[in-house]
């Protein structure tokens, strides 16, 4: 049986939920396992709230055993997420200057995302396995990965076969307040007001995901529920031969 190993944020961990009594959040199952189990042995080394780059670091130290035949799948999260961008050698600062030099909001994410997709690319030639990459709460962009040989755009945005109506897009569909105060910092007061005005703009795209019915399983939780992850799990499975 072929090897999938997941890794992602909270999005590719499962299905969460809400105590009743002191309002914790808890990982109530790991869908994908149980969902791929007769296909695949499944390895879902995803975490919550992680970076793209800590789920790249993952991929690259995963312990992979020699002539076992394994599809990786990295599910990608918000760039406005820096956490060990350090490791593949982007520094705050770095970030900082390309927030600084972007004319608007559309260059600065899509340079962070190419950086990251050349990282991507050599992580893959380091492990020697193609790395397929999903939309999970970031959507792919697809014309930049068909530079790479060891790229392969599995899915462009899981949003997209949660609602049909959404349209996957390189600026995330509400922009973290870290971005919003670094623009402030650097006194890009033009980037603030791009920033203010996509997420107004935005909100009820937002608002109807929240709503969608394969999103969220208690108040605020905008992460795929069970039919959520059933769509993408069916996905996986009716595609599985397109998988690198």
């Amino acid at each position: 049986m072929n090897k999938l190993i997941i890794s992602g944020c909270s999005w590719s961990c499962g299905v969460w939920n809400q105590d009743a009594k002191d309002n914790k959040v808890f990982l109530e199952e790991d869908c994908f396992t149980n969902m791929l189990k007769h296909n695949f042995m499944v390895f879902n080394i995803s975490k919550g709230g992680r970076s793209n780059w800590q789920s790249l670091f993952s991929i690259l130290n995963f312990q992979y055993l020699p002539e076992l035949k394994y599809h990786v799948i990295l599910f990608q999260t918000e760039f406005s997420r820096m956490a060990l961008c350090e490791k593949f050698g982007l520094s705050k600062q770095d970030i900082k200057e390309k927030l600084e030099e972007a004319n608007d909001l559309k260059i600065f994410f899509q340079s962070i995302s190419e950086f990251f997709y050349y990282k991507v690319d050599s992580v893959s030639e380091i492990i020697d396995k193609p790395i397929n990459v999903v939309g999970g709460l970031g959507d792919i962009d697809i014309d930049f990965c068909k530079r790479f040989n060891n790229i392969n755009v599995f899915c462009e945005s899981w949003k997209s076969l949660l609602d049909s109506e959404y349209t996957p897009h390189p600026i995330p569909i509400q922009i973290d307040s870290n971005i919003f105060k670094m623009a402030m910092d650097l006194k890009r007061f033009d980037l603030c007001d791009e920033i203010e005005h996509h997420n107004f703009k935005n909100f009820h795209n937002y608002d109807k995901l929240l709503s969608n019915e394969h999103i969220g399983s208690f108040l605020h939780d905008f992460h795929p529920n069970q039919s959520g992850f059933r769509i993408m799990s069916d996905y996986i499975l009716d595609n599985q031969n397109n998988l690198l």
